[in-house]
């Protein structure tokens, strides 16, 4: 990995920083698979397919069976994630875990398929940009705080920038944005210094393994994440980042 690249970016987020506040604290999205609602919903198409066509219908439900139901059910495993100069992949349970690199109660999320690094000598390299003409979301998930101090997530979609350069106050996934849904709107948040995103739906893995292999352009350049179980009591298991 670029050292100087990670360092940079690092230095970025710690920018905006705020003072005396504890460290170690992280930053967690999950990603869920498609609501119940909307299984029922395809689940339902496939009964009407079969009732308009008795003859054909084992046929055609075998077909979909073999080819082509799993894309409308995916694994939230496996998505590729980026946050300054970390990278971590959505385990089977679709979590994405970074140590928290700044304090400001906000964080972007963006969606893209591919994505560019800026060099500013050699093999350093200062911020991601998105790539001109790629399909892209961008959502703002910003904290706040009602009249009676409840806080809360307000989840907003963005224009794409002008400049194509990304945040770096972002989460980076690499996928097609028709792969993810983001329900905007007001959610309920936690008061902890961990930043626990609202919950978005993997609905689709459409091109994952492409954009695999794009990224493995530019993989060295970010810091795996790693992570080191431990038995909290006899019924939590805590799973602790040791990335330094």
């Amino acid at each position: 990995m670029d050292i100087v690249y990670r360092f940079l970016t690092v230095l970025v987020l710690l920018m905006f920083a705020k003072p005396n506040q504890a460290s170690g604290s992280s930053i967690n999205l999950f990603l869920k698979p498609a609501p119940s609602a909307i299984q029922k919903e395809v689940n339902q198409e496939l009964e009407k397919t079969k009732l308009l066509n008795t003859k054909s219908a084992s046929k055609i439900g075998k077909k979909i069976l073999k080819n082509g139901f799993q894309q409308f059910f995916p694994t939230p495993a496996g998505f590729i994630a980026l946050y300054g100069g970390y990278v971590d992949y959505s385990d089977p349970d679709g979590n994405i875990t970074f140590p928290l690199l700044h304090k400001t109660k906000k964080i972007y999320l963006v969606i893209t398929p591919e994505i560019t690094l800026t060099p500013i000598h050699g093999q350093t390299f200062s911020h991601k940009n998105i790539i001109p003409g790629k399909p892209i979301k961008r959502y703002l998930f910003q904290q706040k705080v009602d009249r009676k101090k409840i806080p809360f997530w307000q989840v907003t979609e963005q224009d794409r920038p002008e400049n194509n350069v990304i945040s770096p106050l972002s989460i980076v996934l690499l996928t097609k944005p028709e792969n993810i849904v983001v329900p905007t709107g007001d959610f309920m948040a936690t008061k902890q210094l961990n930043l626990i995103l609202p919950h978005v739906y993997a609905v689709g893995n459409s091109a994952n393994e492409a954009n695999l292999l794009n990224f493995l352009d530019i993989r060295r350049y970010f810091e795996q994440i790693e992570r080191e179980e431990k038995i909290a009591t006899e019924k939590i298991k805590q799973s602790v980042i040791t990335n330094n």
